[in-house]
């Protein structure tokens, strides 16, 4: 995921995977502004994989399906993560 320390999506973002979020390659464009305005990148969050990208704000079955990663069966243990 690229994104900003400014950008109000990307914390709803982070937020969504909360503690999991540690496991997520991130770029944080406001330090790596030249790698980020290489890849053309102006709206966060982005989420890349190879040369596919999703902009904006984006739903965990919309990231699970976009990655090819399973999401976990919510339970009443685990309905935090949602």
């Amino acid at each position: 995921m690229y994104g900003s320390d400014l950008c109000e999506n990307c914390r709803v973002q982070k937020k969504m995977f909360g503690k999991f979020f540690d496991s997520i390659n991130y770029v944080n464009c406001d330090f790596k502004q030249q790698e980020c305005e290489g890849k053309g990148l102006r709206y966060y969050p982005v989420w890349m994989m190879g040369q596919h990208a999703l902009t904006g704000l984006q739903s965990l079955p919309q990231l699970a399906s976009f990655s090819g990663c399973s999401l976990p069966l919510l339970t009443p243990e685990n309905r935090s993560i949602s």
